[in-house]
């Protein structure tokens, strides 16, 4: 599996997360908690991936990274809210109740309340984690890109050095070509002018 398809799953997962925490009757805490932290040990191996495999970065990719940390955000908010409901109903229910009632069931509920106040906690506290695994990811792409445009403008510069070396190599080579004509031109001047000069001398005395 690459890293889209693996992105591709994990979105439609925190989407049904998104999904679980709607339905605030019928959440269940402790599951949501292990569901995320499940997509957060799989950010991490595909942040590894990303690093060990150049060519998986891709726009795609990058939009499916902010589309897991907007879902994972969402998640964080209506946790949140559910938790400030949840206090506020317990605030409600306490004020209505009479004295004995609150007497014999205060230690039950305060351990519910604990419990429940604890595992919000962890939820908030993994959200917020993935968050910034997700973040870093997508970082960790933008500079991966930003090197390889480096790397690839630094290439276009070194092909472009080497056509102007290629092309001075030609130039000197022509010139070296055209001083030993030139050279070979002036000898063979040099060599006639002497032969008419002798010739010369010759038919007058």
């Amino acid at each position: 599996m690459n890293i889209e398809e693996s992105l591709i799953k994990n979105r439609v997962f925190l989407q049904k997360i998104l999904l679980q925490t709607e339905q605030e009757k019928e959440i269940n805490f402790e599951q949501i908690l292990k569901d995320l932290k499940k997509v957060k040990k799989q950010i991490k191996e595909i942040q590894k991936t990303i690093i060990n495999d150049k060519q998986q970065k891709t726009e795609k990719t990058k939009t499916l990274f902010k589309d897991c940390d907007n879902l994972i955000r969402q998640i964080g908010i209506k946790i949140f809210q559910i938790q400030k409901k949840q206090e506020i109903k317990e605030r409600e229910l306490l004020l209505e109740q009479d004295y004995s009632s609150i007497s014999l069931r205060s230690k039950k509920d305060k351990t519910d309340q604990e419990l429940n106040k604890k595992i919000t906690k962890e939820l908030v506290k993994t959200v917020n984690l993935m968050s910034d695994e997700v973040q870093k990811s997508a970082h960790i792409l933008e500079i991966l890109d930003g090197s390889s445009q480096t790397l690839e403008k630094t290439l276009t510069e070194n092909y472009s050095v080497s056509d102007f070396i290629q092309m001075g190599h030609n130039l000197l080579s022509q010139i070296k070509r055209k001083e030993k004509f030139d050279f070979y031109l002036v000898v063979f001047g040099s060599i006639f002018f002497l032969l008419v000069c002798l010739y010369v001398f010759v038919k007058r005395f």
